[in-house]
């Protein structure tokens, strides 16, 4: 049965309780295929990337096509088309939401009946073709293992949701991105865009010289010169364009 993750952000765990290690998390709207559950946990495949795990099935709402996603950082639903009303959800970069065609104060309204300003939304089918720029909007995010949103986020999951907003399907863990992302970059020159793979890490070049990436070293996302990554992590692993 299929399925959208129906929070901000939906918890992935490698167990059914609440002590299991936090392996991914999904974005608002994302689809997601339920293989079994217990009633309270299922055991679901992303359909995404195909990443499996366990959430919480009062997290998830049955699967309804989507017509447009998030291309800010942040954003939120209101219950009202008022910027002065609280907001009642956050929604973060990809998060992927069902618009219909009422308008109000520069607002539209969604199928939950919730308010999202229009301007931070795009089609469904729409792409940011330059995924440096996507990844400088992460500068400062803490770092959150398995997190993929401003509010969170680790070095495969920036790369990912860059490439998930430029069209390209990428794995969640950095050793298949390394495998799979665009074409290996065999003479060790690095330019814009090009993503540098480290032993258990990866990041996004911003130019010849620095690179954006979510570490646990400052637990946020930074940039930084490229040499000072290659040093805490004692070489360049591969290099990869897309």
């Amino acid at each position: 049965m299929i399925y959208n993750a129906n929070l901000s952000t939906v918890v992935m765990r490698d167990t059914p309780d609440e002590y299991g290690e936090v392996v991914n998390e999904l974005l608002y709207g994302e689809k997601l295929e339920l293989i079994n559950d217990n009633g309270q946990w299922g055991r679901v495949r992303s359909l995404h990337d195909h990443y499996e795990g366990f959430v919480l099935m009062n997290s998830l709402k049955f699967h309804k096509d989507k017509t447009h996603k998030i291309f800010v950082p942040h954003s939120h639903i209101y219950a009202a088309p008022n910027f002065k009303t609280d907001p009642i959800q956050s929604l973060y970069f990809q998060s992927q939401v069902s618009a219909t065609e009422e308008r109000q104060n520069g607002f539209i309204k969604l199928d939950t009946g919730g308010w999202v300003f229009e301007t931070h939304l795009m089609p469904i089918d729409g792409a940011m073709i330059d995924h440096a720029s996507t990844a400088h909007m992460f500068a400062h995010a803490p770092y959150i293992w398995g997190g993929r949103s401003i509010a969170g986020i680790d070095c495969s999951g920036l790369v990912q949701v860059c490439m998930m907003a430029k069209g390209i399907s990428a794995p969640r863990d950095s050793g298949p991105q390394c495998e799979q992302l665009g074409g290996l970059v065999s003479d060790g020159s690095v330019q814009r865009g090009d993503i540098v793979f480290f032993e258990g890490h990866v990041g996004i070049m911003l130019d010849e010289s620095h690179i954006i990436n979510a570490t646990s070293r400052h637990m946020r996302c930074v940039i930084e010169p490229l040499q000072s990554v290659e040093s805490a992590y004692k070489g360049i692993k591969a290099i990869r364009r897309v």
